[in-house]
């Protein structure tokens, strides 16, 4: 499983009862060992691949309401609402 939008580097320090917000369909996918989720996790290329893939099963709505909801508790939400309207 690989966190593509807030990593679980992303939230030390929150409260566990946020970061475990991370863990969630909209903010995960399933990566190969190795290669592939070496080429996930860093960059621009594999963020845009997640968010494609994400945008298969989830709604950029849906994303966004996520990250919305995480506003208040941790302030790379901010950033990555940010990112996605890019």
């Amino acid at each position: 499983m690989h966190e593509w939008l807030i990593s679980r580097g992303d939230v030390r320090g929150v409260p566990y009862e946020y970061v475990i917000q991370i863990f969630v369909p909209v903010n995960v996918v399933i990566a190969h060992p190795g290669h592939c989720h070496q080429k996930l996790q860093f960059g621009e290329v594999g963020a845009r691949m997640c968010l494609n893939y994400i945008l298969e099963w989830h709604s950029m709505e849906e994303i966004e309401a996520w990250l919305t909801y995480l506003l208040p508790y941790m302030t790379i939400a901010e950033e990555k609402l940010r990112w996605l309207r890019v």
